[in-house]
């Protein structure tokens, strides 16, 4: 099963030797008003563990390409309080962070607060040899969304593109015209050939796209899987009218 990066995740880093990876971050998504007493919102970190842990708090601006690949450059558009911390074990903190960018953003605009333990020896670890005689430390990392709205900011998905691949795939490029983000849940896509010649695709055709995260003002390409009598009837449509192969969605 292919596993993707969506709205927030958990990453296990892989450096050396081992240590406890036991914290927990909530919550991970969390929205911002540009001014007000909404542009502040807190985190409660807790360490899990039985031991101590070092962790550092950044925020980052976030990107995403068609094919959903993401990118991050630093921001300082957030005061961030405490940037780094160290828990006991059973410790509970909170950080505190204020957007402190744009109070009118023509937009949505779309950030990460990203939460990594350290490699910091607060009590020397247990050493693991893996079999090729190396040892490992798993570190914990923590990516949360965090989003900054502008009031009445909404989203507004539309199919910008459909068509037939060489290889008798359907590419599908989905923009989001709106200014705030959509993740696409319950998703329905359809193709026709006509006006009255209606085919929804099922099943492993959309299943790639539920959970995918649309940001404002950006497009996402999907490649669609087509049976291979849906794809020849495509094309065959296609080259017989064209234009009128197109695709449509439907959001619940």
């Amino acid at each position: 099963m292919k596993i993707r990066l969506r709205i927030a995740s958990l990453v296990l880093i892989f450096l050396s030797p081992l240590s406890s990876w036991a914290f927990r971050l909530s919550p991970m998504i969390a929205n911002f008003a540009p001014s007000g007493s909404g542009s502040t919102q807190t985190f409660l970190v807790e360490n899990t563990g039985t031991e101590k842990v070092a962790i550092q708090i950044e925020a980052f601006h976030r990107y995403a390409d068609e094919q959903g690949k993401e990118s991050r450059t630093a921001t300082d558009e957030f005061s961030v309080y405490p940037q780094q911390m160290a828990l006991q074990p059973n410790e509970k903190r909170n950080i505190r962070v204020t957007w402190t960018g744009s109070r009118q953003p023509d937009r949505e605009l779309n950030y990460r607060l990203v939460v990594t333990e350290l490699p910091v020896d607060l009590k020397k670890p247990k050493e693991r040899e893996n079999k090729l005689g190396a040892s490992l430390t798993f570190l914990m990392q923590y990516v949360a969304s965090l989003y900054v709205t502008p009031p009445s900011a909404t989203s507004k998905l539309v199919v910008d593109s459909f068509k037939v691949m060489p290889d008798g795939e359907g590419l599908l490029v989905l923009k989001n015209t709106g200014l705030a983000h959509r993740v696409l849940k319950g998703t329905q896509v359809f193709v026709r050939t006509g006006k009255d010649s209606r085919t929804e695709l099922k099943g492993e055709q959309i299943e790639q796209m539920q959970g995918e995260n649309v940001l404002s003002l950006s497009s996402r390409r999907f490649l669609v899987p087509l049976s291979a009598a849906l794809s020849a009837a495509l094309v065959r449509a296609e080259k017989a009218n064209p234009g009128t192969v197109k695709a449509e969605i439907e959001l619940n």
